[in-house]
């Protein structure tokens, strides 16, 4: 359990209050990284200040904010690296921390169009001195600007996760499992842009999320509370349903054996902590360019067609069994996704993200696709009707299948049969 310490804390300010266009949620998120870090770095008896002013520089107005400590403090060789991501001083060094929460502000300030730097002397203390610019373009009463405020001089991404319903439908669905809300931060602000981010604080939720969400991609911590990063990867690469989904371990262990283990439980790639931005990136775009060949075998639903296919992995497994129950109701044509769904076992989120994640096709079109393949089959090996054909597929209207399959293949059914066949019927 972590000692608990007594430090003073003190605000002070020169004013009531300040008309200017800001973003609420950075602000926020500056103010108390900067705190956060004082106090990590402050010893029990300690003092941590903040003081909000008003200053002109260059007849430009700026709302200036002062965070000063009498912490550890940091070396004159550290200070330029007191921003860098990672970057811990030898002075707190075992104090705690990830080195992410400062660059994260700095990333934060200079997209508010401000500047922050710190001053710091061992055992005298820190200060950081944060400077925003103070605009009024926001004509609106009571108006925040957020996505496109006037601070910035193009809109600004949203790092929060999404909920669900919020996601769009474009963007790729990243679970991040991480205990550390420094490391959190990080990789949403880096992300953000690029994907939707669900994230779990530990590998328990992780679990849950991943089987309710089934994402595109996890970016999972090892060592966490509840379950690890190992025990989350074993158990969602053993489950038919997130099986597919490839998994990034991260941790701060970068021995070979440690990269070992975490391939043993079916982990996709490996990074250590600290991990650099562009190689996370790059892993990230070749695993779903991996997953893009998945859906180029699996897709064309005649390679699992037939029985006789071997059952290699959990893919193969799964789409056996799909298209196995696919086949024992080919000619119902009131057969729907939600049937298959429930004889699959899965709701019906999991399903269709399962099923177009290594198909590429949705649960419908993958059935009509199996249909069309089963009636193409038909039509070069036997000397059925078109018109039975269509019934024996699913369809009660031979003219509503034959437009439904000329619209999918470009030609009429009658242009696959086998005229040796056609010919003896």
């Amino acid at each position: 359990m972590a000692s608990s310490k007594k430090i003073t804390l003190n605000f002070d300010s020169p004013f009531t209050s300040l008309e200017m266009d800001y973003d609420e949620d950075k602000i926020q998120q500056i103010i108390n990284n900067q705190l956060s870090n004082a106090i990590k770095f402050t010893k029990s008896g300690g003092k941590v200040g903040l003081f909000v002013n008003q200053v002109t520089v260059d007849d430009c107005d700026f709302l200036e904010i002062h965070i000063k400590d009498t912490g550890v403090g940091v070396v004159k060789e550290d200070l330029p690296f007191i921003f860098d991501r990672y970057f811990q001083s030898e002075l707190q060094a075992g104090m705690g921390g990830t080195g992410i929460g400062l660059a994260l502000t700095r990333e934060l300030v200079e997209l508010m169009k401000g500047e922050i730097r710190v001053q710091s002397e061992p055992n005298w203390g820190t200060e950081f001195i944060t400077r925003l610019p103070i605009t009024q373009l926001c004509t609106t009463p009571g108006c925040q600007i957020e996505h496109q405020h006037c601070l910035a001089a193009e809109p600004c991404e949203e790092w929060l996760p999404v909920s669900p319903d919020q996601m769009q439908g474009d963007k790729p669905i990243v679970l991040i499992v991480e205990d550390n809300e420094g490391v959190i931060h990080y990789m949403q602000s880096i992300l953000g842009a690029t994907y939707n981010l669900l994230v779990a604080m530990n590998g328990r939720e992780g679990i849950k999320l991943a089987l309710q969400h089934i994402p595109d991609m996890i970016l999972s911590d090892v060592m966490m509370p509840e379950t690890s990063g190992f025990t989350l990867c074993n158990t969602l690469k053993s489950d038919e349903r997130t099986s597919h989904i490839p998994i990034i371990l991260l941790t701060a262990k970068a021995d070979i054996s440690s990269r070992v283990e975490g391939l043993k439980h079916g982990a996709d790639a490996y990074l250590s902590k600290p991990f650099e931005k562009d190689e996370l990136l790059v892993r990230m775009k070749k695993l779903l360019e991996l997953r893009a060949a998945l859906q180029e075998k699996y897709g064309n639903t005649s390679v699992t067609l037939h029985p006789e296919v071997v059952i290699e992995n959990l893919e193969d497994q799964f789409l056996a069994k799909f298209n196995g129950i696919i086949r024992q109701h080919l000619d119902d044509e009131a057969f729907s996704v939600s049937n298959l769904s429930k004889l699959m076992c899965m709701s019906h989120t999991q399903m269709y993200r399962k099923v177009k994640a290594i198909t590429g096709k949705t649960p419908s079109n993958y059935i009509r696709a199996v249909r069309f393949e089963t009636a193409i089959h038909l039509l070069q090996n036997t000397n059925l009707q078109i018109q039975e054909i269509a019934y024996q597929v699913g369809f009660s209207d031979p003219n509503y299948f034959s437009r439904m399959f000329r619209q999918d293949y470009g030609r009429a059914p009658g242009s696959f049969r086998n005229p040796i066949l056609a010919i003896g019927s």
